[in-house]
């Protein structure tokens, strides 16, 4: 990875670096995403603004995942971090997406 890439681990002292020009981290309320231009990345949105994804938060563009607040919904930060924990399990070790993981673990009463 180039210099200021990212590195990920993956398990018990398994690393992997990617080479990266973004992470995308949205905390409460909308996330700023706007100065991404990601239109120009084929990122399509709908009519309020929102990225358009697929079942498994994939944009239209395939090499690009949405998480959290960036998927559009009032995500509760637990599950923003189960969502991207399981997208990032999906592309470092082709693990499935499966819908329990994205919508991330139940709150407590």
């Amino acid at each position: 990875a180039r210099e200021g890439g990212v590195l990920v681990r993956a398990g018990e002292g398994e690393e992997q670096a990617l080479d990266v020009s973004h992470v995308l981290v949205a905390g409460p309320g909308r996330p700023v995403i706007d100065a991404l231009d990601l239109g120009k990345a084929g990122v399509a949105r709908d009519g309020d603004g929102n990225l358009l994804l697929s079942a498994t938060l994939r944009t239209r563009n395939v090499r690009i995942y949405a998480v959290g607040e960036a998927t559009g919904g009032d995500v509760p930060a637990h599950a923003a971090v189960a969502q991207g924990y399981a997208v990032a399990r999906h592309i470092l070790l082709g693990t499935p997406l499966r819908a329990a993981a994205l919508a991330g673990p139940p709150l407590l009463p």
